[in-house]
């Protein structure tokens, strides 16, 4: 991996953890990232183009904020996106392993152990994008499902993971056909739009 890369890489997760938030100086994130101003305006160019960092007319340089118009526009595409991904990941996808991440669900559950419900969370995710084979829909999800991170806390309800992911993992196990119907239940409010 080239330093462009590397410094990319790092500064995106930095942002999805919200360890930097608003303007962003260069000679400070070189620093930190023990990087030439190069490959970190290359890393930052295209967190500028992926739409993670905004630039203004006076070249200031700052994280952008997930807002609740986009939290809303997300809700209101991620039902179908997701009921898509599942289709296209269930021609490729291993029981096996959606079978181990819900034992892990319920393991952090029990355990009120909000690392290990994230951890699987993100597990779940990242394995039926892998299963979808469809380039498109991974990066569309990608960016959706890194979007979202950025909200997470160490406050975040278990009950709210488990639900939903159940959810999923059931329709996945068995193929369900009624899957619209199990993600439609959970987010009916914002799924919906209104004029």
């Amino acid at each position: 991996m080239n330093a462009s890369e590397k410094t990319y890489q790092q500064l995106k997760a930095k942002i999805i953890s919200n360890e930097l938030v608003g303007a962003v100086s260069e000679s400070e994130l070189c620093a930190t990232f023990n990087v030439s101003r190069t490959p970190l305006r290359e890393a930052i160019f295209r967190l500028i183009t992926e739409g993670w960092i905004d630039y203004s007319k006076n070249k200031t340089k700052t994280i952008r904020p997930i807002t609740l118009k986009e939290l809303k526009n997300i809700f209101q595409i991620r039902v179908d996106i997701e009921i898509m991904l599942l289709n296209l990941s269930w021609k490729y996808h291993d029981t096996s392993i959606y079978q181990s991440i819900k034992k892990n669900i319920e393991k952090g559950i029990a355990q009120q152990d909000i690392d290990l419900l994230l951890a699987s969370d993100n597990q779940l995710h990242q394995q039926l994008l892998d299963d979808c084979n469809n380039e498109l829909v991974y990066k569309m999800l990608s960016f959706i499902y890194d979007r979202l991170r950025m909200l997470r806390s160490d406050k975040v309800k278990t009950d709210s993971i488990l639900s939903h992911r159940q959810n999923i993992l059931i329709s996945v196990m068995q193929s369900s056909s009624a899957i619209r119907m199990r993600l439609e239940k959970q987010f009916p409010p914002m799924y919906q739009t209104h004029g």
